[in-house]
């Protein structure tokens, strides 16, 4: 079975531009590197079945406090969106070394 990611990087520029809705609890304040294991869930039927369609289930961010942040999304099927990549393939491991230089302020 082939899995596919949608791959993207955020400045931390944007990131400080960007209000996120607290919905429980306090917001976090990161220091340094830090990871996030994102589990995705809908609140609704119709947004349940669009990412039962999508097959979206997880996602890891991976970020620095100083440099920005990379985004993966993980998808069961492929998606229309210009960066999502069949994971393993050279695409992927190329954007992803990329990112990564960039989280790690290279």
């Amino acid at each position: 079975m082939k899995e596919y990611a949608t791959v993207d990087y955020t400045d931390i520029l944007e990131l400080k531009a960007q209000d996120g809705k607290l919905v429980k609890g306090s917001k976090p304040n990161f220091n340094g590197y830090y990871y996030i294991l994102v589990i995705i869930t809908a609140l609704t039927d119709s947004g349940k079945q669009a990412l039962n369609e999508l097959g979206i289930e997880t996602g890891i961010i991976h970020g620095n406090s100083n440099t920005g942040r990379l985004n993966i999304i993980f998808l069961k099927y492929p998606s229309s969106s210009p960066n999502t990549y069949l994971l393993s393939s050279d695409d992927f491991v190329r954007i992803y070394r990329q990112f990564i230089s960039f989280v790690n302020g290279e």
